[in-house]
């Protein structure tokens, strides 16, 4: 996460595929709304990589099943998640 709720929090990602060496580019995941977010969780099995997280009045879930080179975003609720939003993952199913 980057920033203040002040600012308007970000989902931000960025990989590394050589033990932190050198990084990708920064991916923004949470689009430009300018909410400060809350329980962000991040869990990567294999080249599936599921990043979870909550605003003011949404539950929010995005996947990458290409080891990060790209997200779908998907928003999961229509109330807010607060500090309970919780994911885990195993094989290929998402939970």
């Amino acid at each position: 996460m980057n920033g203040s709720p002040q600012e308007g929090a970000k989902i931000l990602f960025k990989k590394s595929a050589d033990a932190g060496m050198t990084f990708s580019r920064v991916m923004e995941l949470s689009g430009t709304a300018p909410f400060s977010f809350t329980a962000q969780q991040i869990i990567a099995l294999g080249s599936n990589v599921y990043v979870a997280w909550a605003d003011d009045t949404n539950t929010f879930f995005a996947r990458s099943i290409d080891a990060g080179a790209s997200f779908e975003p998907v928003s999961i609720g229509d109330e807010p998640g607060g500090d309970f939003v919780r994911i885990a993952a195993y094989g290929n199913i998402t939970m």
